[in-house]
């Protein structure tokens, strides 16, 4: 089938790795490679990249993986003209997933979201995704 609109949301597993054991550059080709089987199949989808939300590495370390993901995300979106949305910015970026814990909106892990937070994260994407279309309509 040749889809009208696509959503990408991937980045949280491939961020939980060492520093050094992240490529910025293989995580950008891999995902570039998935936007073109869907452009392949049609050219005029509307494509969404989603940024992952800000996780801890093994409970206790700063994953600064997140923010390298969001610049290629950024790069791509760029080059197909794609929408953005990110969770990570949403969240307060580095760090944040702490502030999350403390009011109950992630688990102890750090990179998994409660029941609530997962709610919260789904209204803020749902009210996201209708500006989004209402703003497609206007242009």
């Amino acid at each position: 089938m040749s889809p009208d609109f696509f959503a990408f949301s991937v980045g949280t597993n491939d961020a939980n790795v060492p520093y050094s054991g992240f490529k910025p550059e293989i995580f950008r080709a891999n995902l570039d490679s998935l936007v073109q089987i869907v452009l392949n199949a049609n050219p005029n989808c509307a494509i969404l990249l989603t940024v992952p939300n800000d996780a801890y590495y093994k409970r206790k370390y700063l994953n600064k993986n997140v923010d390298r993901e969001r610049e290629m995300i950024i790069q791509l979106a760029k080059k197909y003209e794609a929408a953005v949305w990110d969770m990570y910015g949403i969240m307060g970026e580095l760090g944040s997933s702490k502030t999350w814990s403390r009011n109950g909106l992630m688990r102890g892990d750090l990179v998994h979201f409660s029941a609530t937070g997962y709610r919260l994260k789904g209204d803020m994407f749902f009210e996201s995704f209708l500006k989004w279309l209402q703003q497609m309509e206007i242009r």
